[in-house]
């Protein structure tokens, strides 16, 4: 990712950023999440 500067990040209002990938959740991960909070 590169670095913007506070300054800069007006300019990318309403622009799309890029994409990542899915990611998978399942019940483990809410489980882990529930218990992390």
């Amino acid at each position: 990712m590169p670095y913007v500067p506070v300054t800069a990040l007006k300019d990318y209002v309403g622009k799309e950023l890029g994409r990542s990938a899915w990611l998978k959740i399942d019940q483990e991960r809410i489980n882990l999440f529930a218990e992390a909070t």
